[in-house]
């Protein structure tokens, strides 16, 4: 192959400026070839090259977006019932392998409770004792997985006398292994596990706080109230279960009236009710410098749209006080006086409405 091939000839300027090696040794002459073969450039073509922006800079590469958009995402509770997430099969499962759960369980049962500090005061397990209403509360709140139970009565004969340790509790439902190893199902609100006085603290501490969350600001109608009702019936004929009718001997439903004799508490309509106008009154008392008063004596401009008025919250609170027996129409100046806007209060909770 000859040398031509591998290897071409330099411009003429380049091979002129290394005649000159020797005039400029070392590296000065690195400098003269640099200035001697390098294209002049002004100020200002040199700002112009330094501010150029290159049109593929604008595209970003599709890895960078995907990763932008790559963000964690939880699992929702479909997708995790679709995977079998709840889903405790009734034979697989071994009672031995459960007993180091039951074995964490005291230990935490004894340090949510404070069991050593209750002692050291006195406390017993009658519930007559005046720190019974705080252990009750804390064992409703508790969490029972591992806990050794035992099933004393239920409306399932076959369930009766059964025990074992709890692998799946919720809201309403103990899912229990024997020394079997079967799983068991057992019904909270319906469990013969727990008296009936228990089941209705469970729903006044637990359920209905989370119903009655902000109900202080709602505006309901018939409709609404008739669907609160209707749930709350609901709940109770679980804790309270079924009756036999005298004359057919027949297991049966109980009826509204029946429910609210065993139940002896104001029903949930009378609880939103007297919040309502308890948070009321607590408005009225604001001064004049507060959001929440100037939105309750504020009025909207502009024109009213055609048809009847929507019904406003101001509106319940003017009806839920002639129920109680006020026909006055200044009900924020009577809100002034705590006594008797307390006295108001109780009487929209102890109401009673057909």
């Amino acid at each position: 192959m000859d040398d031509e091939e591998l290897c071409s000839k330099l411009p003429e300027a380049i091979t002129n400026s290394i005649t000159d090696e020797v005039a400029h040794p070392g590296t000065s002459f690195i400098e003269h070839l640099a200035t001697s073969t390098l294209p002049t450039s002004t100020q200002s073509t040199i700002d112009g090259e330094l501010k150029r922006t290159f049109a593929l800079f604008k595209f970003k590469t599709l890895d960078a977006k995907v990763h932008r958009n790559e963000k964690k995402k939880r699992l929702s509770q479909k997708r995790r019932r679709e995977l079998g997430f709840y889903k405790v099969y009734r034979k697989g499962m071994k009672y031995k392998e459960f007993q180091p759960l039951h074995t964490l369980w005291t230990e935490y049962m004894r340090s949510y409770l404070d069991l050593e500090e209750l002692e050291q005061r006195g406390f017993t397990c009658d519930p007559g004792n005046k720190y019974w209403n705080q252990f009750s509360q804390l064992l409703m709140k508790a969490d029972f997985h591992g806990a050794h139970l035992k099933v004393v009565r239920s409306v399932c004969s076959s369930l009766v006398g059964k025990s074992g340790i709890v692998v799946f509790d919720t809201k309403n439902t103990f899912k229990l292994i024997g020394t079997d190893n079967i799983v068991r199902i057992e019904k909270l609100l319906s469990s013969s596990l727990l008296s009936k006085n228990l089941k209705v603290r469970i729903y006044k501490t637990v359920i209905l706080p989370v119903v009655l969350y902000g109900c202080e600001a709602w505006t309901l109608n018939l409709r609404e109230e008739q669907r609160l009702r209707v749930f709350e019936n609901k709940v109770l004929r679980k804790i309270f279960g079924a009756k036999r009718d005298e004359v057919t001997r027949e297991w049966r439903k109980l009826h509204n009236a029946e429910l609210h004799a065993l139940y002896s508490s104001p029903d949930i309509i009378r609880n939103i009710k007297s919040r309502c106008l308890r948070w009321a009154g607590h408005v009225a008392r604001m001064g004049e410098s507060r959001n929440a008063y100037r939105v309750l004596v504020g009025r909207p401009e502009g024109k009213r749209p055609l048809g009847r008025p929507r019904r406003r919250w101001e509106d319940n609170i003017k009806m839920d006080l002639r129920e109680v027996g006020y026909d006055g129409r200044d009900w924020i100046n009577l809100a002034q006086d705590r006594d008797q806007w307390r006295a108001y209060v109780r009487a929209a909770m102890n109401l009673r409405v057909p």
